[in-house]
């Protein structure tokens, strides 16, 4: 795992994995926020083996498709913005986030949790 507190080019690598994430789903915005998590850990390895107060590095990048992906983005936020989700996919949503990062008792608790409001929503979207 990166700390990305470390170094201010690893929070703002970070950051363009995060927006892209944040963008929604399609294939071009995968490829992109793959792309962003290499260049992460490219600059993780390479802050590692320089010592402090020294960078030079030199990264490729295919940027093939990131701009259609940023523009189909930006029109997929301008159209769900006004989307919130319900308390129920939220509380999914930060339960399955904190049971991946989890370790030993707190991870089976997280994961029973997560069970749980799974089973709730199956219920909700069945009807019962």
């Amino acid at each position: 795992m990166t700390d990305i507190s470390r170094h201010p080019l690893l929070q703002q690598a970070y950051d363009v994995c995060q927006a892209i994430e944040a963008c929604g789903a399609s294939v071009q915005l995968t490829q992109a926020v793959c792309k962003a998590s290499v260049l992460l850990q490219a600059l993780d390895q390479h802050i590692k083996s320089d010592p402090p107060g020294t960078i030079a590095f030199k990264v490729d990048i295919d940027s093939t498709g990131i701009d259609e992906a940023i523009g189909k983005a930006e029109t997929l936020h301008r159209l769900t913005s006004s989307y919130v989700l319900d308390p129920l996919e939220q509380a999914i949503d930060q339960a399955a986030r904190l049971v991946a990062d989890a370790e030993g008792e707190l991870a089976i608790k997280l994961s029973r949790h997560l069970d749980a409001l799974l089973a709730k929503q199956l219920l909700q979207v069945s009807g019962r």
